[in-house]
């Protein structure tokens, strides 16, 4: 009896110890929680790419608004902002903090007197770029309250020398408690600004045989608008064949866009100028009128990734060109 008794406290034992060694045992990651068309995650919830895009195209109004003629929009480092105001907005959540709705008239007022411009004028650029304004109206109250926040709450001790490495490291701090996760870089928006994605298109050669400028990516493209009748277009066309000629190894290639002609008359035209980049035919001239090409001859330099580098209205010039084409071609 006490033999039994032995051998089931022994095998009593020996099923704890193993159970002991199973639980010791490193419990494996989770995989990552993967969130399909989104940019970021926060606290394990996706921002989605339709709530970045709202967000872009608010900081693209305000841009317009405030911005120096010409420039450019940032899409990094709106993302960044964006993650930053969404866990500001988080953190006022918790201690109750809002802003009233009379502060955010405020803010838009004081934005149209700044930028000079009128409410009508606002609205133009909301349809412009396709923001209602109830989008616009919920961005602008998300920027009004990490701006009040930050200044009323985690800075409000604060020496002026010290605020802005507080700011930083409150906001660093932050951003690990929430789990903030970039999970996708923002890729170009298609338009015709420099940094805009040039506009697909797909149109036959002479050939009948049809280029479409997406199979084109890799290389350093040169879209030149122009017809035989355009006396400034056919200045510039040495000009183009030898760049293309110098600079083809390195993956550059001009493709004319002829608009609105027939073959055998631009056929003439390449014979006796002996044109070798390739030649596509606009002949009800839609592609013309989605790059809004009021004249010939109008150019636009694309990157490696299709991306807008360089708009030039009219016949290009050395060495303004050559500097151009050699900036684009090193990145």
């Amino acid at each position: 009896m006490k033999t039994l008794a032995r051998t089931v406290f022994c095998g009593l034992l020996l099923v704890m110890l193993l159970a002991g060694c199973q639980n010791s045992r490193p419990t494996p990651p989770k995989p990552p929680v993967s969130f399909p068309n989104a940019m970021a995650s926060i606290d394990g919830q996706p921002v989605t790419d339709a709530e970045w895009h709202q967000t872009r195209r608010y900081a693209e109004i305000t841009l317009r608004l405030l911005g120096e003629p010409g420039a450019e929009l940032d899409q990094a480092q709106v993302l960044k902002s964006t993650l930053e105001d969404r866990v500001i907005e988080l953190e006022a959540q918790k201690d109750g903090f809002r802003v009233s709705s009379a502060s955010i008239d405020a803010e838009q007022a004081r934005l149209l007197q700044v930028a000079g411009v009128s409410e009508d004028a606002l609205r133009a650029l909301w349809a412009d770029v396709g923001l209602s304004e109830a989008q616009w109206r919920q961005e602008l109250a998300r920027t009004v309250l990490a701006g009040r926040y930050l200044e009323d709450i985690v800075l409000a001790d604060v020496p002026p020398g010290d605020r802005a490495q507080t700011r930083a490291e409150w906001l660093a701090t932050a951003q690990k408690e929430h789990a903030v996760t970039i999970l996708s870089q923002p890729q170009p928006v298609t338009g015709l600004s420099i940094g805009n994605l040039a506009p697909d298109f797909t149109l036959p050669t002479l050939t009948g045989s049809p280029l479409r400028l997406s199979d084109l990516r890799g290389k350093v493209v040169l879209l030149n608008f122009w017809a035989t009748w355009c006396y400034a277009c056919r200045q510039e066309m040495p000009l183009l064949m030898d760049s293309y000629r110098q600079h083809q190894s390195q993956d550059f290639v001009v493709v004319g866009v002829d608009v609105g002609e027939a073959a055998p008359q631009i056929q003439d035209f390449i014979d006796e100028l002996q044109i070798t980049f390739p030649i596509v035919l606009d002949a009800d001239q839609s592609i013309s009128r989605q790059y809004r090409v009021f004249g010939l001859p109008t150019s636009f330099l694309l990157d490696r990734q299709g991306v807008i580098d360089y708009v030039f209205v009219g016949a290009l010039h050395p060495p303004q060109w050559e500097d151009a084409l050699q900036q684009t071609l090193a990145k």
